[in-house]
């Protein structure tokens, strides 16, 4: 049995805020796909009569069975979800589906998408609706094209960046501080040792901070990427 899922279009993605920093100039958004979407896939792919849900360990558990007509049986795929704030019982359901979904192929690509980060008031941009305006994918079902609109229709993020070698973009500025002082040797030291020695990490947020190496951040700027690298390391 061989089945291929199309990727998800802009408007049957949701966005979430992830995120928030801790001195409230920044958050981050993340991507997902609700249950209702996964379902209608399933539908459009194998027809509404071949595949099932099923349900263990008080809904913790989903195995998603869809059927081979080769084999003359159903084949399965389960994984476990996590309890939501709001309704527990029915968001363990719903996120151990959409997680069994996932394994089908179901929304994969959206574990592509690029690291999505607002700055700005946390506490203004926490509260806003946010939705995916367009979307695009590469040969490999990877995220190539991302563009974020808040409520009023305005982007709010792009990628990738026109003429910057595919960096992220967003729209809301940075603080800027006339004749900026730098960071010192300890507090350089400090951001690998909250990237728990991981270079990578603090390459790329001092690459969508626009620095090369630590020796140029600037003390405006510490705070803030010292909390990127802390919430990286933390997804």
């Amino acid at each position: 049995m061989e089945l291929k899922f199309r990727n998800l279009n802009a408007d049957e993605i949701e966005v979430r805020v992830g995120n928030v920093a801790k001195d409230k100039t920044w958050i981050s958004l993340l991507l997902y796909q609700n249950s209702r979407v996964a379902m209608d896939l399933l539908d459009e792919v194998v027809g509404k009569e071949n595949w099932k849900r099923e349900h263990s360990r008080d809904n913790a558990n989903c195995t998603i069975s869809i059927w081979d007509k080769e084999k003359q049986q159903w084949v399965g795929k389960e994984d476990t979800g996590v309890e939501s704030f709001s309704d527990k019982e029915k968001g363990l359901a719903s996120d151990s589906f959409k997680r069994s979904a996932v394994n089908w192929g179901i929304g994969r690509s959206l574990y592509s998408a690029p690291n999505i980060y607002l700055y700005g008031n946390s506490d203004q941009l926490k509260n806003v609706k946010y939705s995916v305006k367009e979307i695009g994918y590469d040969e490999n079902d990877k995220i190539n094209r991302l563009v974020i609109t808040d409520f009023k229709g305005n982007v709010v993020f792009t990628y990738p960046k026109a003429n910057t070698n595919n960096k992220p973009q967003n729209t809301y500025q940075k603080p800027v501080q006339q004749a900026p002082k730098l960071i010192s040797e300890a507090q350089r030291k400090r951001l690998f040792a909250i990237a728990n020695g991981n270079n990578e990490v603090v390459k790329r947020v001092l690459e969508r901070h626009e620095y090369e190496k630590t020796e140029q951040i600037k003390i405006i700027d510490y705070e803030k990427i010292c909390d990127e690298i802390e919430a990286e390391i933390n997804l």
